[in-house]
């Protein structure tokens, strides 16, 4: 795809096509809108309109995050991190929400496909390709997609998910607990990894388990009640909550149902926050500082590429959790 594709279907000429795309020109309301929907029509991305001085960079980045970071510490984490990064190559990053919405998250990608940005990171909010973010990627704009592969042929940074829970469920199948129950909010590829995991903990121990100890809560606001109601119907002697929100509704939870840590119910939560250690709870850790340093990394080689006209393949890289022990799981043997 190229200018003259775009004029083609706006109707209007090259030189009005391009006029469109730089800001040393003006253009009316009327032609500017009907250049801009060809473009998003076609995928089209105007990379002469990115220009920085010699570089053509605008040393600007986007991270596309499913949940607000005031809201996900995960994330606040995560975008920290990059921050910090990027800032060594230069870059400045910008931070957009999608609620987990594919639909948001196409319109941010056609908003930021229209204007100066050096590439994208995201995470995915589905993993149902979307075409419109498909001819984004494919027409040439510097992708990294995080947490998830719903896209082929770019860069992807992941966690090893199967193998962060069956660390955790292992520990806990070694310490004497066979009633362990996995709580999160939904239902996705990457749940579906730790059940995998779960499962194979189970089947090496040969303990039989019991598949109504995966519990998917949703994000209603009545989450700990629901917390309650599935320890008082199951009663599992350990929990692994893999979500910061999940691990406090499960703290509340326990506490209003007059239950102690690890006296009464073990719990390993995910994501090994600051407020963990202080309460004395294990955590399968992630490394928020390598996604930082490799995704920076990777997002600014592909940036350069732009540039140079070398074209590396993508790169697919898979970062290994950690379970940090502390005193929040009771032996049972």
């Amino acid at each position: 795809m190229n200018i003259k594709d775009v004029a083609v279907r706006a109707g209007v000429s090259v030189s009005t096509a391009y006029k469109v795309f730089d800001t040393a020109y003006t253009t009316s309301t009327d032609i500017r809108e009907k250049v801009l929907a060809a473009a998003r029509d076609i995928g089209y991305i105007h990379k002469a309109s990115y220009r920085n001085g010699s570089s053509g960079e605008t040393k600007l980045i986007a991270h596309i995050v499913t949940e607000s970071t005031a809201s996900n510490g995960f994330h606040s984490f995560i975008t920290k991190e990059l921050m910090d990064e990027l800032e060594r190559y230069g870059y400045r990053l910008t931070v957009l929400y999608t609620n987990w919405s594919q639909e948001r998250e196409k319109e941010d990608f056609e908003i930021l496909a229209d204007h100066k940005i050096d590439g994208i990171i995201f995470t995915p909010a589905r993993f149902d390709k979307n075409e419109s973010i498909e001819r984004i990627i494919q027409n040439g704009m510097p992708v990294l997609q995080l947490f998830g592969s719903a896209y082929d042929h770019v860069d992807t940074l992941l966690f090893d998910d199967e193998l962060g829970a069956y660390t955790a469920v292992k520990h806990l199948l070694q310490c004497g607990h066979t009633k362990i129950m996995m709580l999160s909010r939904h239902t996705s590829r990457t749940m579906d990894s730790r059940i995998k995991g779960y499962e194979r903990a189970f089947a090496e121990a040969g303990v039989p388990l019991d598949p109504e100890m995966f519990c998917v809560l949703g994000f209603d606001e009545s989450v700990k009640n629901m917390i309650s109601g599935v320890i008082r119907k199951k009663e599992p002697t350990a929990i692994v909550s893999v979500s910061e929100g999940i691990s406090l509704c499960t703290l509340k939870a326990v506490h209003e149902l007059k239950l102690s840590i690890p006296n009464d119910i073990s719990l390993i939560a995910y994501d090994d926050f600051p407020w963990l250690a202080a309460f004395d709870i294990s955590a399968v850790s992630h490394p928020f500082k390598s996604v930082g340093t490799l995704g920076a990394q990777l997002i600014h080689n592909r940036v350069q590429e732009q540039y140079t006209g070398l074209t590396a393949p993508p790169s697919t890289l898979v970062l290994d959790p950690q379970l940090i022990l502390r005193d929040s799981v009771k032996i049972l043997r």
